[in-house]
C-alpha cells in the first residue's frame, strides 16, 4: 500500500489510472478516493456564478459568527431551516485553516468516499467469468451519472450519493441502512421528498410489472412534454400547500424566475449538452422495459428491479414540479436503475429476441451520452488536478489554475 501511496503523492493522474485498472483491488479504490480529495483541493472556481464562489465567501465569513449564529441551529423548530450539515463543515473548518481549498477537499473526500463505494457495490455484482461490454458501459455510466466533478453542488450531490448507498446497501448487501435517511435533509432540504418516495417504492413488490411498465412509459412522456411548470407549482403551493415550515428554502427551490432563467441557458446550450443526458434515460428506460418483460418468470422474488423502476418513475414525474431541484433526482434514481439492470443483462440477452439489435442501440446511446459528459467533466476540471501534485499544489496560485479544456486550448 505504501508504494501506492506513493505512486499518489508523485503523480495523481498516472495514481488514478491506475485505480481504475485495478479497481478490484481495495488499495486502488483507496487510490481513487484520494485522487477524488485532491480534485476538491485544486477546485477550480472559475465563475462567480458557481456554488464554490458562494460557499467561499461564506466561508471566509464564518468566523464572524459563534458556532449556533452560523448554522442556525438555535433557530431550526421556528424557520424550518435544517439544511446544518454544510454550514457546521464550513465553521468547524474556518476555524482550523483560512485555506479554502482544504474546505473543497474535505468536500471531495467525503463525496468520493460514497461515490467509490457505490461503484465498487454494483461492480461486485458482475460475472467476471463472461465479458459482456455493455455491463462495463452501464458500470462507467453509473459512476459518470453523478461523477466526482459535481463537488461544485455539494449538499445535493453528496445527499444523492448516500441516498444510492442506501438504497444498495438495501437490495445489494441485504444489509438495511434506512436509518441514515434521517442525515439527508439536514445536508438538502429537498431529501424530505427523496424519503417519501424511497418509502412509497417499496411498496413496488405488490404491484403489477405490466403496470411498472405502463408508469415508468407514461411518466417518461410526462417528463418530457413542455408545460409551464414553474407557474401552476406556484398556484399549487400558494393554493394548496401554504406551509410556513420550512419556508424560506421552498421558496428558493421554486422561485418562477431562477427556474426561467435555468430553462433559457438551456436553450443557449448546443443540442448534445441538451440532449446526452436523456439518452442515458432512454436506454435505461429501454433495458428496464425488457427486463420486465422477462421478470414474471426469471426475476420474480427480486425487489429490487420493480423498486428500481417505480422510484424512476416517480423520480420522472416530480422532475416536472417547478422546483429547480426536483429535476436532479433523475439521476440518483438513474443510477439505482442501472444498478438493478447489472444483474439482469446475463439472463435477458438470451430470453428477448434480437437482442443484439437492442444491445447495438443501447451501447451507442450509452457511448455517445459518455462521450459528452467526460466533455462537460473537462469544463469542470482544473490541470492542476491532473498536472500537480500534493507537494506542488500548496505552492502554486489558485488563481492560475484553470479548466482542463481552457489550458488545452492555450495550447493550440
Amino acid at each position: 500500500m505504501q508504494y501506492k501511496l506513493l505512486l499518489f503523492i508523485i503523480s495523481p493522474l498516472i495514481s488514478l489510472v491506475y485505480s481504475i485498472r485495478n479497481f478490484s483491488n481495495k488499495g486502488s479504490r483507496i487510490l481513487l478516493w484520494l485522487f477524488i480529495g485532491f480534485y476538491g483541493y485544486t477546485f477550480t472556481t472559475f465563475s462567480s456564478a458557481l456554488d464554490a464562489a458562494r460557499i467561499k465567501e461564506k466561508f471566509l465569513r464564518s468566523n464572524e459568527f459563534s458556532f449556533y449564529q452560523y448554522t442556525g441551529i438555535d433557530k431550526v423548530l421556528s424557520t424550518g431551516n435544517i439544511e446544518i450539515v454544510e454550514p457546521a463543515l464550513l465553521w468547524m473548518t474556518r476555524h482550523v485553516t483560512t485555506d479554502f481549498q482544504i474546505l473543497m477537499m474535505l468536500y471531495g473526500l467525503i463525496f468520493g468516499f460514497f461515490l467509490v463505494r457505490n461503484t465498487y457495490l454494483i461492480y461486485e455484482q458482475i460475472d467476471h467469468t463472461k465479458k459482456n461490454k455493455l455491463v462495463v458501459l452501464l458500470v462507467v455510466a453509473f459512476a459518470f451519472t453523478i461523477s466526482f466533478w459535481e463537488i461544485n453542488g455539494w449538499r445535493f450531490w453528496t445527499a444523492s450519493q448516500i441516498f444510492v448507498w442506501i438504497v444498495l446497501n438495501r437490495y445489494i448487501r441485504k444489509k438495511p441502512k434506512d436509518i441514515y435517511l434521517i442525515i439527508l435533509p439536514f445536508i438538502h432540504y429537498s431529501f424530505i421528498l427523496a424519503i417519501v418516495l424511497y418509502f412509497l417504492s417499496l411498496l413496488s413488490k405488490y404491484i403489477s410489472y405490466k403496470v411498472l411498465v405502463l408508469l415508468l412509459l407514461t411518466s417518461f412522456s410526462i417528463s418530457n412534454i413542455n408545460v409551464d411548470a414553474p407557474l401552476f407549482f406556484s398556484n399549487f403551493k400558494s393554493k394548496v400547500i401554504p406551509i410556513e415550515y420550512g419556508k424560506e428554502q421552498l421558496e428558493a427551490y421554486s422561485n418562477i424566475d431562477f427556474i426561467k432563467d435555468r430553462q433559457r441557458q438551456s436553450v443557449k446550450n448546443n443540442f448534445y449538452v441538451v440532449l446526452y443526458k436523456k439518452f442515458l434515460q432512454l436506454s435505461v428506460i429501454l433495458l428496464l422495459t425488457l427486463s420486465l418483460f422477462v421478470y414474471k418468470k426469471h426475476f420474480k422474488g427480486c425487489d429490487f428491479l420493480p423498486f428500481a423502476v417505480l422510484y424512476l418513475a416517480l423520480g420522472l414525474l416530480f422532475s416536472k414540479i417547478g422546483v429547480s431541484n426536483l429535476g436532479r433526482f433523475i439521476e440518483p434514481a438513474l443510477m439505482i436503475a442501472i444498478a438493478a439492470l447489472i444483474p439482469t443483462i446475463n439472463i435477458i440477452r438470451f430470453k428477448i429476441k434480437n437482442w443484439y439489435l437492442y444491445r447495438s442501440v443501447v451501447s451507442l446511446m450509452l457511448f455517445f451520452y459518455l462521450l459528452v459528459e467526460f466533455r462537460v467533466g473537462l469544463d469542470r476540471i482544473g490541470y492542476y488536478s491532473f498536472l500537480t501534485n500534493p507537494i506542488l499544489a500548496p505552492l502554486l496560485d489558485p488563481d492560475g489554475n484553470v479548466a482542463v479544456i481552457i489550458w488545452i486550448k492555450s495550447l493550440l
